[in-house]
């Protein structure tokens, strides 16, 4: 794994050193390894989550560029396998500061008739039911502290209604209702928790049909790029793009924003 001029991002921001601790699920992906680099190199110890182990090791050691980033494994549609993790991560530094949840996969494209049971259980437990085991665990270190950010992924596919995205399209606007519901549960013990969408962009997910670690396959069914046009920026995005919103949100810059999903698509979301 390559990074590119993404740890050239500024080393400080307020809220993030080398006291701090983060956690991101599904850190061995594209967004995740470039956050895990950026925090890395800023002096945050991080804990990268992921179903390989051969996977997150070799993550670990290609994004770790100052602050200690260790792998572990956990499939986050297992409620063991999560708590599991967060006492891992709490039994080597003592305290969760940050959760980032990029743990996802994408649907078949099935319509309603024609999508299986097993499309259903495995895209609504990965990208909605995981996120509440997530939650659950790294919420209850981080009361101990009284302070924490959770970040949730989600996508412009949250509000866009696409044909044949019955379980997809659904997960990921539960996952934006979560985040919102949990700003308020976890609001008085100074917990906040914010959605990303990401927008335009080449598919950074594993589809349901893939074998986990392998390259994601285009969005397009042809292979082609997908349009600019409709992107007012008139281009797609950047790990750099997203990675930014991560580190504003975990930060203390962001100390007085909780309950939001901040759209990072270019404009994209404004057209519609």
């Amino acid at each position: 794994m390559v990074m590119n001029d993404l740890v050239a991002i500024p080393p400080v921001l307020p809220g993030i050193d080398g006291n701090s601790v983060i956690l991101i699920a599904g850190g061995s992906g594209a967004i995740g390894s470039h956050a895990a680099a950026a925090l890395s190199k800023m002096g945050a110890r991080v804990a990268i989550t992921g179903r390989s182990r051969e996977r997150v090791d070799d993550c670990a050691h290609s994004v770790t560029y100052g602050g200690e980033v260790i792998g572990l494994v956990a499939d986050i549609t297992s409620s063991a396998q999560v708590k599991a993790a967060v006492e891992s991560t709490m039994d080597r530094w003592g305290h969760i500061d940050g959760l980032v949840n990029l743990a996802a996969v994408s649907d078949s494209g099935r319509s309603l008739e024609d999508v299986d049971d097993d499309e259903i259980a495995t895209v609504l437990q990965t990208n909605l039911v995981g996120a509440i085991y997530l939650a659950r665990a790294c919420a209850d270190a981080m009361k101990k502290q009284a302070k924490g950010s959770i970040i949730n992924v989600s996508s412009i596919g949250g509000h866009r209604v696409t044909p044949n995205r019955v379980t997809y399209g659904p997960a990921k606007a539960g996952l934006e209702h979560l985040s919102r519901q949990l700003a308020v549960e976890l609001g008085n013990f100074g917990i906040r928790v914010n959605t990303m969408s990401p927008g335009q962009t080449p598919s950074l997910l594993c589809h349901f049909d893939e074998t986990p670690g392998q390259a994601p396959v285009s969005s397009d069914p042809d292979g082609n790029p997908t349009p600019t046009r409709r992107i007012p920026l008139s281009r797609l995005g950047r790990f750099e793009d997203y990675v930014g919103v991560i580190l504003f949100l975990l930060s203390d810059l962001a100390s007085y924003v909780t309950g939001v999903n901040i759209w990072v698509d270019g404009g994209t979301s404004v057209l519609r």
